[in-house]
């Protein structure tokens, strides 16, 4: 019998499911359970129909994570550099190795005396724009309190980086900041256009610029940042010891 005009005939059928298409392979998972021969004149149109739509959808999601694809390459394709992960890691690790530095100063007199030990132990890191590394914790030891400068790290918004002081009554932040910010108000920019000023200039300092600085972040709400010293890093062993 003839197929029905409008119809594809079995020959047409067969042809699409061998077909490399999205169609195809969707006509194929129909075809292996019955072959087209057995099925209904009348049912045969809606069929194919249904299939030819699920091989457009399959063929849109095809699309769909090809693009996903070529927006993860493009991510990967640093438009600053091979180098600049590299950089901003060796400018990270300096900045931590200072603080250390700065830290032991403050305690030069308990240091000498014994009284107060520091050790350093590895942590491994991750950061999406760095990848792995090796940062290094300093631990302070004063008789059986142990306080910790545990890095949180460096990509981070509004700041270079970020360490936590861990004690065992709980946490102060250090943070490096712009020497000329006082409070998180002042980094939160507000940019107004209109038809007269579409473009307003940006007055934000480039980042190589800034003047990074470590300071002392207080408890929400205020988030004040303030001059770390010898002052104000002994008051933080108190607070996080609960002295």
């Amino acid at each position: 019998m003839a197929p029905r005009a409008g119809l594809p005939a079995s020959s047409e059928i067969n042809a699409l499911a061998r077909s490399g298409s999205q169609s195809g392979f969707a006509l194929r998972r129909c075809l292996s359970r019955a072959p087209v021969q057995m099925w209904p004149t009348r049912s045969k149109w809606c069929v194919i129909r249904c299939i030819l739509r699920l091989g457009e959808i399959m063929a849109a999601d095809q699309s769909d994570f090809d693009n996903f694809v070529k927006r993860q390459l493009q991510k990967a394709e640093d438009p600053r550099g091979r180098d600049w992960a590299a950089v901003q890691l060796q400018e990270w690790l300096t900045y931590l190795e200072k603080l250390h530095a700065d830290v032991q100063t403050y305690l030069t007199d308990y240091l000498k005396k014994g009284s107060i030990t520091c050790t350093f132990a590895n942590i491994e890191m991750h950061e999406e724009d760095i990848g792995n590394y090796i940062a290094r914790v300093l631990i302070l030891h004063i008789g059986r309190e142990m306080i910790q400068l545990v890095p949180v790290g460096t990509m981070l918004i509004g700041t270079k980086g970020r360490v936590d002081v861990v004690g065992r009554a709980g946490t102060a932040r250090l943070a490096l900041i712009n020497r000329t910010t006082t409070s998180a108000r002042q980094m939160i920019k507000v940019t107004i256009r209109s038809a007269e000023n579409p473009n307003p200039q940006e007055l934000e300092a480039a980042p190589d610029q800034i003047d990074w600085v470590w300071k002392v972040v207080s408890r929400p709400p205020s988030l004040a940042f303030t001059e770390l010293n010898k002052d104000s890093f002994l008051q933080m062993i108190l607070e996080v010891s609960n002295a």
